[in-house]
């Protein structure tokens, strides 16, 4: 064989080399970049949801403390019919049925819930419900006690205060699971 057909043969044999070089070439950086989108994507929405789930957290912060000084004001009221000060047809009391201040904070805590339910997932979207209806169940537990002390019967008024005991605990247990699915959402590394 001359030199001349040992070229040709290089050639013929070398260029599909460099071919099929390039096209794994691009492939692999397509790749690269694809998932270089990917894990980007996974890094801006957990921020999203971390903040998210901030957003809700304080929320339900606010909506506790008003609300805790609503029942600092259920607690005063139902003293004060006992003690005769006050009748529970008086403006007073009856105020007490429907404080703005408690459902502008609960109307804003379910305005962040529909947010992490928007960016979930949705065991976090889940928890966050539970959160919600629990906060909701706690103030009814406020009209409920205020409907007990209407009625004058003392088992009406002790299983009020009973359910706004167990209420408030549900609120602080739906809060503690909502932490805690927020909490695996945002160190799962499945993106």
């Amino acid at each position: 064989m001359d030199q001349g057909q040992a070229a040709i043969w290089a050639a013929a044999i070398g260029i599909p080399g460099v071919l099929l070089s390039g096209v794994l070439s691009y492939r692999a950086g397509r790749r690269q970049v694809r998932d270089q989108g990917v894990i980007e994507h996974s890094h801006w929405l957990r921020q999203q949801r971390q903040d998210c789930y901030v957003r809700f957290l304080q929320a339900l912060h606010l909506c506790l403390k008003v609300m805790d000084v609503h029942t600092q004001a259920v607690v005063a009221a139902d003293r004060a019919v006992q003690s005769g000060e006050v009748t529970t047809g008086s403006d007073e009391f009856q105020r007490l049925y429907s404080p703005p201040e408690v459902i502008e904070k609960v109307n804003a805590l379910d305005e962040v819930r529909e947010i992490v339910r928007m960016v979930g997932p949705d065991g976090v979207d889940e928890r966050a419900e539970a959160v919600l209806r629990a906060v909701t169940l706690y103030w009814g537990a406020h009209n409920y006690v205020l409907n007990a002390r209407v009625s004058g019967a003392e088992q009406d008024q002790e299983n009020a205060w009973t359910n706004m005991a167990d209420t408030t605990d549900d609120v602080a247990d739906t809060r503690r699971t909502f932490i805690e699915a927020a909490r695996s959402a945002l160190t799962d590394t499945r993106g």
